[in-house]
């Protein structure tokens, strides 16, 4: 499914410039020199010209920078993306029952000028600059809600559930997941409020001393908190945690080196001490189906390739439906 662009350039603009200026009198009955022109008619009212695909590549900036001699192709599959935006864009316009909410259309400017800080008169000049009137740009922010609006449902319609989860770990190689994350540290932690009787730096460094393997942490972690302690990863180089206790990226720091595994640890941080085992470490750690991280980017993708087949199916009925007409280059 290719990229839809929200809130795209569909208004439309003048299509012909001014006349060349002439540098002599040989310049005298030339024709007018075409700098803008159409380039697809969706269902006889969506309008795409050139102009809005120059305004919708300046929308990408990686596709800017990128360097391809196929210039003519990525034109293509922008016009192509346009002209989707245009479908799901008509057919809501046109669908049976539905009434324009009035206001609209200066709601969405009012919005988009307190988001951008921007005046009405500031804007009224940029558009001028480019040829554009406020009724076309009032059109084009509707254009955008609408298209928002018509795939929010099919957003939404979205659901992995977990056993789609665990049978894409099965069955795909993620070991490239993050390869950067770098550095790691797999710890089990607990918390004690150091209010507590007898809790000070002296009697945690005694705790933890006397922990020499995690089933010993384990249970001290059920004598002082009535669970195992909570387990984590930590990543050294971009210091995301998994322990839910936010304090332990401060204890995370003091890991490094000198925390060895099959030993136990204790930091304070504010009113609490945590006692922290290391339970393995090393430099790259292969994804775990059980880490956050890891569920949530199967999730991402699972969601991604169902969000795009229901997108093209729902296209498929668009363009049986609704005309797509493409001038022919002269």
């Amino acid at each position: 499914m290719k990229l839809l662009g929200l809130g795209i350039m569909l208004g439309s603009a003048g299509l012909w410039a001014e006349p060349a200026v002439p540098g002599d009198d040989s310049e005298k009955g030339k024709e007018l020199e075409v700098v803008n022109r159409v380039l697809a008619v969706v269902g006889g009212s969506q309008v795409i010209t050139l102009w809005d695909r120059v305004e919708y590549r300046k929308s990408k900036p990686g596709l800017n920078q990128a360097e391809t001699e196929d210039q003519a192709a990525i034109d293509e599959l922008l016009l192509d993306e346009l002209i989707d935006s245009a479908l799901f864009i008509h057919e809501i316009r046109h669908r049976k029952g539905f009434v324009m909410p009035a206001g609209l259309g200066d709601e969405l400017l009012v919005d988009h000028l307190r988001r951008n800080k921007q005046s009405r008169s500031q804007l009224v000049k940029n558009l001028q600059l480019n040829g554009e009137t406020l009724e076309q740009f009032e059109r084009e922010l509707i254009d955008g809600a609408l298209l928002r609006f018509s795939l929010e449902p099919v957003r939404d319609s979205i659901q992995v559930s977990p056993v789609a989860v665990s049978e894409y770990y099965r069955t795909n190689n993620l070991e490239k997941l993050d390869p950067d994350l770098g550095p790691f540290v797999e710890i089990q932690a607990f918390e004690i409020f150091a209010s507590g009787e007898g809790v000070n730096d002296d009697s945690m460094r005694t705790m933890a001393a006397g922990i020499q393997s995690l089933d010993e942490f384990k249970k001290v972690a059920q004598k002082n908190v009535s669970n195992d302690g909570l387990k984590a990863t930590v990543y050294f180089k971009n210091e995301s945690t998994f322990y839910n206790n936010g304090d332990v990226e401060a204890a995370a720091a003091l890991l490094d080196e000198r925390a060895k595994v099959g030993k136990a640890i204790f930091h304070k941080s504010g009113k609490s001490y945590h006692v922290i085992f290391i339970v393995a470490r090393g430099d790259k750690q292969k994804p775990k189906l059980s880490e956050p991280r890891v569920q949530d980017y199967i999730k991402g993708e699972i969601g991604g390739h169902l969000y795009s087949t229901r997108l093209d199916d729902k296209l498929t009925r668009l363009r049986q439906n609704i005309n797509v007409y493409r001038p022919p280059r002269k």
